[in-house]
């Protein structure tokens, strides 16, 4: 951590026996804290446009995007599938029906924390899959909802023609509470359906049933994002530099001291600048991921127009790029600078000496 205040670091050491003809001058070296603790690059600039923070800074936020599939009477029922028209006994069938949605773009693999899947399921069959009997002492259909990514179990609900009639025209919206796993590539929507024998319905093979999962929002804790050359900043803040104008007239040279703390694995070049009015003196930072610290040299009338100066702004923006072309990120993270000048000053003259 770098000190605060200003520290005098070089004494005057004094040498000899000749008795000086002038006051005598000598150099000194000064620490002149930059007073910018807020000045950050938060996670929230390098998550991609479909990732963003929760109100409450504790979560990210995604939206998986919605979709619909169709499933024609045919392909899930083989004996159904030649017969067009009324038919006395409507035939027993089983099937796994399968679709997919992708997770947003650019984001590569998520920890996910919470949400629910809207998933809607209709049809246009004239007759009920789960109950296509009339008799109450029928055998009763089912229907198993399992939303997965790469095997991992999101999300799953089950519907019986016990508890639930399903005829054309009603919608089910099973009940998809989504766990705490790690997700990677698409999600996977797979339903399982039973239907048993049934009264006399007239069959189309054309007939369909239906699958919307609409767009749903899930909480994430952690998110593994693509980063191929991310903008982040400008990020600005006002400093008052706390140096008296007549040692500010007295500054010879120096440079900046950078402490960086990046817990991202990233790295790139980023631009410290000074605003002053009317101009800026730009300097270039390199980032790379850890705790460190970097020296950035000034002239010495850069740091007399940046120290004397007023409505002095210090701002930080660049570009950034992710090991391998990803990063993983979590809330609350941020990349922190930390500033301080290290000045070369004149002391003594024929007038005066400080």
């Amino acid at each position: 951590m770098m000190r605060r205040g200003i520290v005098l670091l070089a004494a005057l050491v004094v040498a000899g026996c000749d008795i000086p003809t002038e006051a005598p001058r000598w150099e000194q070296e000064w620490q002149v804290p930059v007073p910018v603790d807020s000045l950050r690059v938060s996670v929230a600039e390098l998550l991609p446009a479909t990732v963003t923070v929760s109100e409450d800074g504790s979560a990210f936020l995604a939206t998986v995007p919605g979709i619909t599939a169709r499933f024609a009477l045919a392909s899930m029922c083989g004996a159904c599938a030649g017969v067009s028209g009324w038919a006395p006994v409507k035939p027993a069938f089983e099937d796994t029906l399968t679709t997919t949605s992708p997770l947003p773009a650019d984001l590569v693999a998520a920890s996910l924390t919470g949400g629910d899947v809207t998933l809607r399921v209709s049809h246009g069959f004239d007759f009920d899959p789960l109950r296509p009997a009339s008799d109450p002492a029928a055998e009763r259909g089912f229907m198993v909802v399992v939303v997965s990514s790469a095997g991992v179990v999101v999300a799953r609900d089950s519907i019986s023609g016990h508890d639930t009639a399903f005829p054309a025209g009603v919608t089910l919206a099973p009940a998809l509470a989504v766990a705490p796993v790690d997700v990677a590539g698409e999600l996977a929507i797979e339903i399982r359906i039973s239907s048993p024998t049934g009264d006399g319905a007239t069959l189309s093979a054309t007939d369909e049933l239906v699958v919307t999962l609409e767009p749903t929002t899930v909480s994430i804790s952690e998110a593994t994002v693509a980063m191929a050359d991310q903008a982040v900043g400008p990020e600005a803040r006002a400093v008052d530099l706390p140096m008296d104008s007549a040692l500010v007239e007295r500054v010879q040279s120096g440079a900046l001291l950078v402490a960086v703390e990046n817990p991202f694995d990233v790295a790139g070049q980023l631009d410290l600048a000074f605003q002053l009015p009317g101009r800026a003196i730009r300097k270039s930072v390199p980032l790379e991921a850890g705790t460190y610290e970097e020296r950035v040299g000034f002239t010495g009338q850069e740091l007399r127009d940046i120290l004397g100066g007023e409505d002095v702004q210090v701002l930080v923006e660049g570009a950034v790029q992710g090991a391998g072309g990803t990063v993983t990120v979590r809330p609350g993270q941020e990349i922190a600078f930390g500033l301080e000048f290290e000045v070369v000053i004149l002391v003594g003259s024929a007038e005066e000496g400080i």
